[in-house]
C-alpha cells in the first residue's frame, strides 16, 4: 500500500514533488554518494540516473513484494496445472510476475473464487502502475534535457556576461534583448516548476559548465545586474522604480529556478 500511495504521490501530484518512499530513497542515495565521492561532480554525474532507476526498481519490487504475501495468505490460493500440491514460495514469486507483466497463462493458476479476482487485480496493478513508473522516468529524463537546453541557449548568448550586454547593446539601447530575455524568461519559469513538481531533477549533473543551468541563470543574472545598472541611471524615476519591481520579480523566478543542490554543496548540477 505504502508503494502505491508513492507511486500516485509522485507522478500525479505534481506540486507537492516525490512521496514519502522516494525522498527517504533519494536522500538515502545521495548522502552514500556523497560519502563516497566527496564532491567531485564525475562521481555525482551517476546520482540522477541512479535515483530514478532505483526509484523505479524500488516501486516494481514493492507491488510484486505485496501481492506475492497476498497469495501467501492461503493454501488453497495457487495450484498447480493438473496437480492438487501446494504451491511453493518460488512458484508464487513465479506467479506474480507472471500475473504482472504477462496475462499469467504460465502452470500455476489461482484458486477458485476471490483468488481469481485478486489475479486480475494483480495484472491491472501491474500494468497501471509499472506503466505510470516508466511514464514518469521518460518526463524526468525529458525535463533533464530541457534544463540543458535551457544552459546552452544562456551561454550560446555570450559567455561572460559582458559578452551578451555587449551583443545586445546597439548603440543606444539595449532593445535587441528583448526577444531572447523574454524566451529565456519563459523557459525559467517553466524550469522552475519542473524542478518543484520532479525534486529528482536536484540530483541531476554534469561536468560541462556550458549545459549546466545553475551556471546560465547566473551568467543570466549579471549579465541582467549589468544591463539594469547600465540603463537606471538614464532613465526617469518612475521608469526606475518600474525597472527595480521587475527586477525584484525576476530574482523571485531565478532563485525559483537555480535551487541550491539537496546537500548544501557547490556542485555543478545540471
Amino acid at each position: 500500500m505504502l508503494a502505491l500511495v508513492d507511486i500516485l504521490w509522485t507522478t500525479l501530484r505534481v506540486d507537492h514533488g516525490a512521496g514519502p518512499l522516494s525522498s527517504a530513497l533519494t536522500t538515502a542515495l545521495w548522502r552514500a554518494l556523497r560519502r563516497v565521492g566527496g564532491s567531485r561532480s564525475r562521481a555525482l554525474r551517476l546520482a540522477g540516473p541512479l535515483m530514478l532507476v532505483a526509484t523505479l526498481g524500488v516501486w516494481v519490487a514493492a507491488i510484486w513484494a505485496g501481492w506475492t504475501l497476498v497469495f501467501a495468505a492461503g493454501d488453497a490460493a495457487l495450484v498447480y496445472a493438473g496437480n492438487s500440491g501446494g504451491v511453493s514460495w518460488t512458484g508464487r514469486i513465479y506467479f506474480v510476475a507472471d500475473a504482472m507483466f504477462t496475462m499469467g497463462n504460465g502452470d500455476v493458476y489461482p484458486g477458485s473464487g476471490g483468488w481469481q479476482l485478486a489475479t486480475a487485480l494483480t495484472t491491472a496493478s501491474g500494468m497501471l502502475f509499472v506503466t505510470m513508473g516508466v511514464s514518469y522516468v521518460l518526463s524526468v529524463v525529458g525535463c533533464v534535457s530541457e534544463k540543458r537546453a535551457f544552459a546552452s541557449t544562456v551561454t550560446g548568448l555570450g559567455e561572460p556576461n559582458e559578452t551578451i550586454v555587449t551583443r545586445g547593446y546597439n548603440g543606444g539601447d539595449f532593445d535587441d534583448l528583448h526577444v531572447p530575455l523574454s524566451s529565456l524568461a519563459s523557459d525559467l519559469d517553466l524550469l522552475a516548476e519542473q524542478h518543484r513538481s520532479y525534486p529528482v531533477l536536484n540530483y541531476y549533473h554534469t561536468e560541462e559548465p556550458s549545459q549546466a543551468a545553475p551556471n546560465g541563470v547566473a551568467v543570466l543574472d549579471d549579465a541582467w545586474d549589468v544591463t539594469y545598472s547600465s540603463t537606471v541611471r538614464t532613465t526617469r524615476p518612475s521608469e526606475q522604480r518600474a525597472a527595480l519591481s521587475s527586477r525584484g520579480g525576476t530574482g523571485r523566478r531565478r532563485q525559483c529556478g537555480a535551487r541550491q543542490s539537496p546537500s548544501g554543496g557547490r556542485t555543478t548540477s545540471a
